[in-house]
């Protein structure tokens, strides 16, 4: 179950295509509603803030992996894979771990780098940016 007050126009990320999202994991809900209630009292939207529960993460990743259309699985590991390798691995993982997603919608690096500081201050890990056009790596603290 993705938790989230409304789908606006940006609507939730997809654990198997989260463009424009910074992405980290937590393994407590409660501590990831801490950090999304950061979020909002630095000013971002409801609409852009989601965290989906751990079996929801493996479902949308396997389901991703599974896909039978050739040309689309090629573009989403195209657009997730940086020099670690496939981000979403790595994700499922850590969801098979009972580790929950948090992902934010970031119109910029700047931005991206604001969110991901904040997330750094609570127990997330594997933050990341999926821009358009790259993946940034932020450190967990």
């Amino acid at each position: 179950m993705t938790f989230q007050a409304d789908q606006g126009p940006v609507g939730p990320p997809t654990p198997n295509f989260p463009t424009d999202h910074v992405v980290g994991m937590v393994k407590d809900l409660q501590e990831g509603e801490q950090a999304l209630q950061a979020l909002r009292n630095a000013g971002h939207a409801e609409d852009r803030l989601h965290l989906i529960q751990s079996q929801e993460v493996v479902e949308g990743i396997e389901g991703r992996l599974q896909d039978r259309n050739l040309f689309k699985k090629i573009l989403h590991q195209l657009a997730t894979t940086s020099d670690d390798g496939y981000a979403g691995l790595l994700y499922l993982e850590q969801a098979r771990g009972g580790w929950h997603m948090i992902a934010v919608y970031a119109a910029t690096l700047e931005q991206a780098e604001q969110i991901a500081h904040l997330l750094g201050t609570y127990q997330v890990s594997l933050i990341k940016y999926f821009g358009r056009w790259s993946i940034a790596d932020f450190p967990s603290r």
